[in-house]
């Protein structure tokens, strides 16, 4: 019978679950942000995470029988890797729309528009 292995245990060093005390989700984010989440929010951070700017990013955090639990280390990855996609977003120029020609682009070029 397959063993199916839960990517988010880890017995790697580098994993931020590894680091600090296991605590709910909800008091992890009251502590850091100041303010109180909603425990669908909880559910979806831990199993779905959130989509920035085309990328998925998940919590890092272990369910135990009185719900999820993560680490302040982890949960500050979650944030970071949240503030880094967006970062990267709005440094990437956005794409010609499609359908212009050069003629129309060298004229708005010129009226400064591009």
């Amino acid at each position: 019978m397959p063993t199916h292995v839960d990517p988010r245990l880890s017995d790697n060093a580098d994993d931020p679950l590894a680091h600090g005390p296991l605590v709910p989700v909800a008091a992890a984010v009251r502590a850091r942000l100041g303010q109180s989440i909603a425990p669908s929010t909880v559910t979806r951070w831990c199993l779905r995470g959130v989509t920035v700017a085309g990328s998925r990013i998940r919590l890092r955090a272990v369910r135990t029988g009185s719900g999820w639990r993560t680490t302040a280390p982890a949960l500050e990855h979650f944030l970071r890797e949240q503030t880094n996609a967006a970062m990267a977003a709005i440094d990437t120029p956005d794409p010609p729309p499609a359908g212009r020609d050069e003629e129309t682009a060298q004229r708005l070029r010129e009226v400064g528009l591009l």
